[in-house]
């Protein structure tokens, strides 16, 4: 049973993606933003792993949302749980795939602490907001997208190792 006449995707790569898989909609609707694969996100997604200190061995993706009220509190947690995650296996590398520019201090005070904790020692790498989520793909050895999070789908069309975090 499947109730979807109508499969909304992003982009090329999602369409293609849906097409191979054993459900066919009876529509398929390009909508939002579409990100589609591109060398230089190949690329940069490997040049983005060399900006790690050299005891790296394992990055983790982080793909947030808009902050919002009614986000405060997930993205709150989201961040606290990972971060502190990673402080306490120093072998772990943190990639930041913010939606916005990130003001950490007016956020949240303890997610500061962990930013500056983890960027000081060479294990945090934030990449520019308009970077494509395809990065992730290349850059990270797991993709972890606060709530339904259409990055961290898209990385996982490319075969990152995706999870949406939803507490």
């Amino acid at each position: 049973f499947h109730p979807q006449d109508v499969y909304f995707i992003w982009g090329e790569i999602n369409r293609d993606w849906k097409l191979n898989s054993n459900y066919k909609p009876k529509y398929l609707i390009t909508s939002g933003m579409i990100w589609d694969m591109k060398e230089e996100n190949i690329n940069t997604g490997l040049s983005l792993r060399k900006k790690f200190n050299g005891q790296i061995k394992y990055i983790m993706t982080l793909i947030d949302i808009t902050f919002k009220d009614y986000t405060a509190n997930a993205f709150k947690l989201f961040y606290t749980t990972f971060l502190s995650y990673a402080i306490n296996h120093p072998e772990w590398g943190v990639l930041i795939k913010p939606k916005l520019y990130r003001i950490w201090e007016d956020i949240d005070d303890n997610i500061k602490i962990l930013v500056d904790e983890l960027y000081s020692q060479g294990r945090l790498v934030i990449t520019e907001v308009r970077e494509s989520p395809m990065v992730a793909a290349y850059a990270s050895d797991i993709c972890i997208g606060l709530l339904i999070s259409s990055a961290a789908t898209i990385a996982a069309s490319r075969g990152a190792l995706s999870v949406c975090w939803d507490k």
